[in-house]
């Protein structure tokens, strides 16, 4: 059953709200949409037009035995969602003159429906079957891992599940791609985009900054004025300074005996920009990793340059558990903070909101990679330094 009908549309900056606007005027034949159908157990229908920071309720029906009508005047590619009486949603693409047609069951497990006459509308409906299977797959595997608990073997068996998972993902992610590639040019890419599984995005932009890229192109050239195309143009121009294949952003910070460091001081050698903190228990746990990378390519090149986000206005004694993590965790590399929590320069320079957050930089200071983490980043250094 498609119960997740909405769940690969959660983009940041977009806002799941509901207003009420008047009724459009009238426009001629060839800037109308039609959407009908029979939708069983459908009853009460509001119709609402997608924008970028909420949804516009424009028109309600009550289906008689699921029959429904709804005629909508657009002059421009539109989404619509519509909202069923039991609380489920559907999200459909249309051009003007379209005739979307829908045949299916609405029931308290989730909808199963068929589409005509609308090829988004079945790109929209395919984004949201491939969720629906990776999100049982994934469901599966956490029940699974939920009855190991308490085995002795429970961390093996685990990294097995974790493998499995990684391997949905990137299978969902492969799928996903094929159909960007055929719809680039289109404002539904958007919605490919920003598609997630399980509440996961299934794309980064910082780490799929190509394809937001190449979807971004595309659309200034035909759908400039389309408001989902603006709000993808506004998110790309957002990360532009910090993608892969950008020059990192240079700042300046203090070492622990307040000697001014800036990344530019490391240009020739290969580094990772370590954001982390005293107090962030996944960082502390990825460290052990950073350390084994750090000894085994730090002759060849390789350097760490540790961020910390300490200095919290609610922690006390900031600095000393700065310093002790850094001797506990056998940091031996540079490290540079302002103590001044996430209100540090280089949040917003770097554009992340959570950490640990790292940035692999190339020897002309040219980003690389994000985010890779253990058996990751030692694949990437050993690529870089022929290992």
């Amino acid at each position: 059953m498609t119960k997740y009908l909405l769940t690969f549309i959660a983009t940041a900056g977009i806002f799941w709200s509901c207003s009420s606007s008047p009724e459009s005027t009238a426009l001629p034949q060839e800037s109308m949409i039609t959407i009908s159908g029979t939708l069983e157990g459908a009853g009460k229908i509001i119709l609402g037009q997608l924008n970028p920071n909420q949804i516009d309720n424009i028109d309600t029906v009550f289906a008689n035995e699921g029959a429904f009508t709804f005629d909508v005047a657009t002059e421009t590619t539109s989404f619509y969602t519509l909202l069923f009486e039991n609380g489920m949603q559907m999200l459909l693409a249309a051009e003007p003159g379209e005739n979307i047609e829908l045949e299916g069951v609405v029931s308290n497990g989730g909808i199963e429906y068929t589409v005509s006459g609308s090829k988004r509308s079945n790109v929209l409906r395919e984004i949201n079957m491939k969720a629906i299977e990776s999100s049982r797959q994934i469901q599966a595997l956490n029940t699974e891992l939920q009855s190991y608990q308490g085995q002795p073997d429970f961390n093996q068996k685990r990294e097995v599940l974790v493998a499995k998972y990684t391997n949905i993902m990137a299978a969902h992610k492969s799928s996903l791609v094929d159909l960007l590639n055929a719809n680039n040019d289109h404002p539904v890419a958007i919605f490919i985009l920003f598609a997630q599984v399980e509440k996961q995005a299934v794309f980064k932009i910082d780490a799929d900054f190509p394809y937001f890229l190449t979807v971004d192109q595309n659309l200034q050239k035909d759908f400039k004025d389309n408001p989902h195309a603006a709000f993808l143009h506004q998110q790309v121009e957002a990360n532009r300074s910090v993608a892969v294949g950008s020059e990192a952003p240079d700042f300046k910070l203090p070492t622990p005996e307040g000697k001014e460091v800036s990344l530019s001081d490391f240009r020739g050698k290969v580094v990772l920009v370590d954001f982390w903190a005293s107090w962030c228990g996944p960082c502390r746990r990825e460290n052990p990793n950073v350390v084994a990378a750090y000894n085994k390519y730090h002759d060849k090149g390789f350097e760490v340059l540790g961020v910390s986000l300490d200095g919290l206005p609610r922690q006390q004694n900031a600095r000393d558990a700065w310093l002790k993590a850094i001797q506990d965790d056998n940091l031996t590399w540079t490290h540079v903070s302002e103590m001044n929590g996430w209100s540090t320069v280089v949040k917003n320079m770097y554009k992340f909101n959570g950490i640990p957050h790292a940035v692999l930089v190339d020897r002309e200071g040219v980003i690389i990679a994000k985010n890779l983490r253990g058996v990751a980043l030692d694949a990437k250094l050993a690529e870089i330094f022929g290992e």
